[in-house]
Order: structure tokens, then C-alpha cells, then sequence
């Protein structure tokens, strides 16, 4: 795996007591397993912001991206497709969304519920 680039930035705000922090990532996978049985390639690239009271510790935002396209060769062969958004709001409320594809299925996602990040009521 090759780190192509990646970010990380947290500020606070002393005015209003909140933490922010965003991480950034882009990965490539060029290589075989350790047993030279299945070769992976491919990019991976994640997303994600979160604003969280310092205070109480508790997640008032979250948001996020992930994508994956990759592809396997060797003794076990095919592809997959990811693209999924995530996203949690100060009551705590979390919503997944998004599709995967796997040698030419897709399965699409959407799932909402509480707290699934944790969040309001959570830490």
C-alpha cells in the first residue's frame, strides 16, 4: 500500500467551546499478499469532518466520504466498487448512504438511525 497523500487538521474555538478536526486520505494498493496468492489494486480514498462541544464531549456534526475501487487477480479475481457518504447531526441521527459494486452486482445502502457514530445522548 502506498500513502498517496493525507491531511490532518484540528482547531478549537475558546469562544464557543467546539472542536473541529478533518482527516483527509488517499491510499493505493499495488501488491500481492505475503503468500504471492492474490494480487490487489486500486485506490482508497476517505473523507471526514466532525465537530464535536468540548465540554460535554458529544458529536454535534459528522460527515464524511469514503470511495474504494478495487480489483483483485490470483487465485481469487474480481472487483468492487464503494462510494458511501456518512453523516450524523447534532440529535443524533446518522445516515449511511451509497452503492457497492461487486463484479458488476450492485447493492445499494441507506440506512439511517441513532447514533451510530455516537452523537448526542452518546460520547
Amino acid at each position: 500500500m502506498i500513502v498517496k497523500g493525507g491531511k490532518l487538521t484540528v482547531s478549537s474555538n475558546g469562544t464557543t467551546g467546539k472542536t473541529t478536526m478533518e482527516m483527509n486520505s488517499a491510499l493505493e494498493y499495488n501488491d500481492f499478499s505475503d503468500d504471492e496468492i492474490i494480487f490487489l489494486g486500486g485506490t482508497v480514498e476517505f473523507n471526514m469532518s466532525a465537530t464535536v462541544v468540548s465540554a460535554t464531549e458529544k458529536i454535534e456534526s459528522l460527515s464524511g466520504t469514503y470511495k474504494a475501487y478495487l480489483a483483485a487477480s490470483g487465485k481469487y479475481e474480481g472487483a468492487m466498487e464503494t462510494e458511501l457518504t456518512v453523516s450524523q447531526d447534532a440529535a443524533g441521527v446518522s445516515t449511511i448512504s451509497g452503492k457497492v459494486i461487486t463484479d458488476g452486482q450492485t447493492m445499494t445502502v441507506n440506512l439511517t438511525g441513532m447514533n451510530l457514530f455516537g452523537g448526542a445522548g452518546s460520547s
